[in-house]
């Protein structure tokens, strides 16, 4: 009996170390890197040589003149449209309406009524739209309503059955709270009953967890969100009594409050609209009425956000500091004075784009300004990531590390920073979500560790094979389109072999028109869908295309930009459009191509 028990034991012991030695197999063979190929980053196409004669070099002047932003610390270039102070519009407006100031409102409704026709709702996040629909309500303008319904559906998550502010992949606190501010606020003024949101809100509070302090979550963050919601529409949505140990845990949390700066009046209110419906807050008001007495308006130097202001200031007796309102009276109106709603949007990747053309043109670059505005875009990035805004945080990041290395010999880039951000969208991806936006910043990041020479983790190159197997499987039959070049990339950096030679070969043919290249079948010839096939050239394998192909397309391309450019020889997007500084740059690498082979 005792040797059949000592066997049981060995046999145990023997098949836990060997699936601990197989768990620790695969998991360091999932985090084995491969270092890819060094490629520099392909925007640069420094293959090619970029020049322009005198004739060509004043008018860019000029036109550079025109997009670039410089003050006492930074300096870039803006984009081709414009910013919307939306945020900042009805911040001064919600604050003008809790101090009274009407004359205020009427003030920034002369700035911005006119300009509310021209925004590209399409570029808009929920937050924005959201912000927009408020302003359009306290002007009662209606001539964009239904363009802003029809911009409401594309943020709507149906799995959820909740609006989302940059992706369906927003943090469910984000995608509640944003639905509920939208159905609150705006359910009077535009049509929002397809999207159900009482019943949906009543879903989940039927299925929220409550938890205390001790988990270190927020009070918003650990069920107090749903409760607030609720109790904005309907006290008997809540059943009190099941909640009561949780409220009266955070009660106890909040019990010797202390306020130490006038932004905890906001944290303190924010507590007592879920206490409110526990018990009475009279004594919790008088407790932030008496500090509120005891402020200066120097206190508020620190807050340059007028929505933070007002948050602060909802939560008090105005009549109780009377100094501090009138104060804040004199500042709303100053600030009203001087205020542009519309404002053109410092672009990184314009920035980008002018930096090379002042390059190639011999002008001298500002490197400490330049910096200074990396840094700026360093904390824009973070954001970004921590938003999952994913897309946008990798392009910036892809243009931000482009520029250090174009501007400092050994850029003080920190890797660590960039290996996290890679983390944030690989661990929130699944291989199943194989749209092309999550390729692109798979592109990005691909360029990224190349030029870097940072290793990939193996699992992160699987994760990024299914899906470009997943996307090609999707689109079979379908893949004529620009973004093939993108694919391509991604493919040949990380030897994948998804997307052959022969198949960007054949949808440039596809596409090509008259040596412009369309970004879809049937589409307008444009010269950054032109420009996208020839900065790969590099990356083909196969001899026949590359040297034969490759002289014919680059006298194609060439043909096409001297067909659709200006008679100063710059070129525009397309056909009889828009000048940018990309369609400047894009047109003069095609103009003045030379590949590594020689010849012309």
């Amino acid at each position: 009996m005792k040797k059949v028990k000592h066997l049981l034991i060995i046999f145990i012991l023997s098949f836990a170390i060997l699936s601990v030695s197989i768990f620790v197999f695969i998991n360091v063979r999932a985090n084995k890197r491969v270092y890819l190929s060094q490629y520099d980053f392909f925007e640069k196409t420094y293959a090619f040589q970029l020049s322009f004669n005198d004739e060509e070099a004043e008018v860019l002047k000029k036109e550079l003149d025109k997009f670039i932003y410089e003050d006492d610390k930074i300096i870039a270039f803006t984009g081709e449209g414009s910013v919307y102070k939306l945020y900042s519009s009805q911040a001064l407006i919600r604050l003008a309406k809790l101090l009274g100031e009407n004359e205020v409102i009427s003030v920034l409704k002369n700035n911005i009524l006119e300009s509310l026709d021209d925004i590209d709702f399409a570029s808009l996040n929920l937050l924005d739209l959201y912000h927009y629909l408020l302003l359009i309500k306290e002007f009662e303008f209606t001539d964009t309503l239904e363009k802003c319904e029809a911009a409401l559906r594309k943020h709507y998550d149906a799995e959820t059955q909740l609006l989302f502010i940059n992706s369906k992949n927003d943090f469910m606190n984000d995608k509640l709270m944003i639905s509920f501010l939208l159905y609150n606020d705006l359910h009077d003024f535009i049509d929002l009953e397809e999207f159900s949101f009482i019943s949906v809100f009543q879903s989940y509070y039927s299925q929220a967890q409550f938890l205390g302090p001790k988990s270190g979550n927020t009070l918003y963050n650990a069920g107090g969100d749903i409760l607030y919601i609720l109790s904005e529409l309907d006290y008997d949505l809540i059943d009190k009594e099941a909640h009561r140990n949780w409220f009266e845990e955070w009660e106890e949390h909040f019990r010797n409050y202390t306020f130490s700066s006038p932004f905890l009046i906001k944290i303190y209110g924010d507590y007592l609209k879920i206490k409110r419906i526990f018990a009475d807050v009279d004594e919790d008001y008088e407790k932030m009425n008496s500090y509120f007495e005891t402020l200066k308006i120097d206190d508020f130097d620190d807050f340059d956000d007028y929505l933070v202001v007002y948050n602060i200031l909802e939560n008090v007796d105005l009549q109780r500091n009377e100094a501090i309102k009138n104060a804040m009276k004199e500042k709303l109106r100053q600030e009203a004075a001087g205020f542009t709603f519309s404002i053109k949007e410092i672009s990184i990747e314009n920035t980008f784009y002018g930096i090379m053309l002042l390059q190639a043109l011999g002008i001298e670059l500002k490197t400490a300004k330049i910096n200074n505005l990396l840094a700026l875009y360093y904390q824009e990035i973070d954001q970004k990531f921590k938003n999952r805004d994913f897309p946008m945080g990798a392009k910036w990041l892809y243009h931000v590390l482009m520029i250090q290395k174009i501007i400092n010999e050994d850029p003080p880039i920190d890797l660590e920073l960039v290996e996290g951000y890679m983390e944030m969208f690989f661990k929130q991806l699944r291989k199943d979500d194989a749209d092309f936006q999550n390729l692109l910043v798979c592109r990005y990041f691909v360029e990224i560790y190349s030029n870097l020479q940072l290793g990939l983790k193996n699992k992160h190159k699987n994760k990024i094979n299914a899906l470009m197997n997943k996307f090609i499987e999707d689109h079979e039959g379908k893949l004529w389109f620009s973004g093939i070049t993108d694919l391509f990339i991604i493919s040949k950096l990380l030897k994948l072999d998804a997307i052959a030679d022969e198949l960007v070969f054949e949808a440039e043919r596809k596409l090509s028109q008259d040596g412009g290249i369309m970004d879809y079948l049937g589409g307008t010839p444009n010269i950054y869908g032109t420009y996208g096939f020839l900065r790969i050239y590099d990356l083909y394998d196969s001899e026949a295309i590359f040297n034969d192909w490759l002289l014919e397309m680059l006298s194609e391309k060439r043909s096409y930009v001297s067909k659709i450019a200006s008679e100063n020889g710059l070129c525009p997007e397309t056909e009889n459009g828009a000048v940018t500084l990309k369609s400047i740059y894009c047109g003069a690498i095609i103009k003045n191509s030379i590949w590594k082979g020689g010849g012309k």
